[in-house]
This record gives structure tokens, sequence and C-alpha cells, in this order.
């Protein structure tokens, strides 16, 4: 029984399977042990085959099917998995999307609550300013008034 590691790989529609399904090693022309990888081009989808394992950087060409090819059924029902898991794929990045903009607006409300707090707190503090304000100008009309008429009184003698 075997476990596959699994990586996309740039446009070549192939797939890396980590542990090897057979026996003895392959060999590309380079006479480096060859990589087994998996095929989702349509044409030939879910079949295994040996390549360079250098292909990214200086490819020699070296390819050899590992499985026999599949029936004309198989390609089908595989080429239709696939798609399937492709839309379930989308639907679930979808959904992950969606999931993150709620968390991100649930977000946003606790924080428009805060300031709604903070401008409730801070026009509380302003009216208690602008009271604070009125009595110091009142305190000053009457100190003005105090000292005209102290004034008057004492000119007026």
């Amino acid at each position: 029984m075997s476990s596959s590691s699994s990586s996309i790989v740039g446009s070549r529609n192939i797939q890396h399977g980590g542990s090897f399904e057979y026996n003895g090693d392959v060999f590309c022309y380079y006479g480096e042990k060859s990589q087994m990888w998996t095929t989702w081009k349509t044409e030939n989808i879910g079949r295994k085959f040996f390549g360079c394992p250098n292909f990214k950087v200086a490819d020699c060409g070296f390819f050899k099917w590992h499985d026999a090819e599949l029936s004309e059924r198989a390609k089908i029902v595989l080429h239709e998995m696939k798609k399937e898991n492709d839309v379930l794929k989308r639907k679930t990045r979808s959904f992950n999307s969606r999931n993150n903009q709620e968390d991100e607006l649930t977000g946003l409300k606790a924080e428009l609550i805060e300031l709604k707090v903070e401008m409730k707190t801070t026009k509380d503090q302003l009216k208690r300013l602008n009271r604070e304000k009125n009595m110091y100008l009142i305190g000053m009309c009457i100190a003005w008034s105090i000292c005209t008429v102290g004034i008057s009184g004492f000119l007026s003698n």
C-alpha cells in the first residue's frame, strides 16, 4: 500500500506520486532515477508514467508508460469524476470565501458598535465641556459686571 504526496506541476496537467508502486528503478537518459507521474489530460486521464526528474530545467525527453491504457468507459468515468471534483473544489473555495466575508462582516459590526459607544462617550464629554464653558462665560460676565460697577462707583467718588 502506498501513499502519495500530490502537487500539480505547471501546465503539464500531471501529478507526481511520492511513493512508487513498482519494483525496480527506472532511469532517464541522464541516468537519474525517474519519477512516477499521473496525467489528468483527457486522452490518458489517470494513467501513470515515468518521466525525467529534471524536466523543468533540462528535460532529456525520457518518457515511459507505467500502466496500460484505460478503456474508453474508464476514461469517461474518470473524466466525469475529475470534472465533478473540480466543481466541488470551486464550490469549497466559494464557500470558504463567503465564510471569510461573513467573519469580516461580523468583525466590522463589532467595530461599528465600539465606534458608536466611543461616539456617545465623546458627545457626552462635549456636552459637559459646553456646560463648563457656559459656566465660565457666565462667571466672566458676572465678574466683568462687578468690575464695571466697581470702577463706575470708584470713578463717581
